[in-house]
């Protein structure tokens, strides 16, 4: 594959797509397949022939081997559904997969929340005998869920009304673990006038999470001002769209659920998320040209763009 083709984006993005290969030389084959079912075939009904998937993901340099393989290992982890039809399979995201079964892809697209009581929610987890996969999937979805993780055992969110997040009933009814956890909710002040989000910036972890936000600035930024110079081919916006929506969903995954207040404290958050809307929106028109022409089921039935598709990010532009 040329310089120019790289991920599959057009001869004038191929500085810009040197750069991405530079910063994010691994790609995961199976977080990419999650990022494209939650994105694209999740506004669009939902389910998709298992070799459109494919297809759509090769044109960003995956193999189908890789493919295959990593959408039958979201299969038995119960991630994806995978129905048969003749000799053909439809894919979906598997509704039942607990409490974090999109991911938190909610969160990737949602409205700054609102509703902060002052007050902060700390978890601390008694994990027992439980095996060690069930106790990290557990941990994970809290983490999806908008915790942040002090320790292997304690996580903070702060905490919101009701109607926000999940309850952890809702996460976890049937969890062991999750009976056994214990919840404690408080101003959460310290020593030194310290705050839950000074504890929170102060871990090695937030760190280095700012630290990804700042270089996806870096490496974004350069690509909104080269779409603003480019008309690209509908594949290469799909292309684009997939990267960058990609590595936000990673940043969105590892940050604590905060209101406005609290954003405020990290500039580079807010700095991201309005870089990625712009984007997205810049994006989304041309994209959708080319999921209109790619997208289908087992059957041969080409999928719709539904209209929530376009209540993202508090409201993205509607074609003309």
């Amino acid at each position: 594959m040329g310089t120019q083709m790289l991920y599959g984006l057009t001869e004038s993005l191929s500085a810009w797509a040197v750069d991405f290969r530079r910063q994010y030389p691994i790609l995961a084959a199976g977080d990419a397949v999650m990022t494209l079912m939650e994105d694209v075939v999740a506004p669009h009904g939902g389910v998709v022939r298992q070799g459109c998937l494919v297809e759509l993901m090769e044109l960003l340099g995956f193999s189908a081997g890789s493919l295959r393989s990593a959408i039958a290992r979201l299969n038995a982890e119960g991630k994806l559904k995978s129905i048969a039809i003749g000799r053909r399979a439809d894919t979906l995201v598997n509704e039942e997969y607990g409490g974090c079964a999109h991911e938190a892809f909610y969160r990737v697209y949602a409205s700054i929340p609102c509703g902060w009581t002052g007050k902060w929610e700390f978890l601390i987890l008694e994990r027992g005998e439980t095996e060690a996969t069930v106790y990290s999937r557990i941990r994970g979805c809290l983490v999806d869920d908008g915790f942040f993780q002090l320790s292997d055992q304690v996580l903070v969110r702060p905490e919101f009304v009701p109607e926000v997040n999940m309850s952890l009933d809702e996460l976890f009814s049937d969890s062991e673990l999750m009976k056994r956890a214990r919840r404690i909710v408080g101003v959460a002040g310290g020593s030194n006038d310290e705050t839950a989000m000074d504890w929170i910036r102060n871990t090695p972890d937030f760190v280095d999470l700012e630290a990804r936000y700042r270089t996806y600035v870096l490496l974004f930024t350069k690509l909104r001002l080269a779409l603003q110079n480019t008309v690209l081919a509908a594949s290469s916006a799909f292309a684009a769209r997939m990267l960058m929506i990609h590595q936000y969903r990673s940043l969105v995954r590892a940050t604590p659920e905060l209101p406005e207040e609290l954003r405020s404290l990290v500039p580079i958050l807010d700095e991201a998320r309005n870089l990625t809307i712009d984007i997205y929106g810049m994006l989304a028109e041309r994209s959708g040209e080319y999921l209109a022409r790619e997208l289908e089921t087992s059957t041969g039935q080409k999928l719709r763009l539904g209209s929530a598709f376009y209540q993202r990010f508090d409201g993205l532009p509607r074609p003309e």
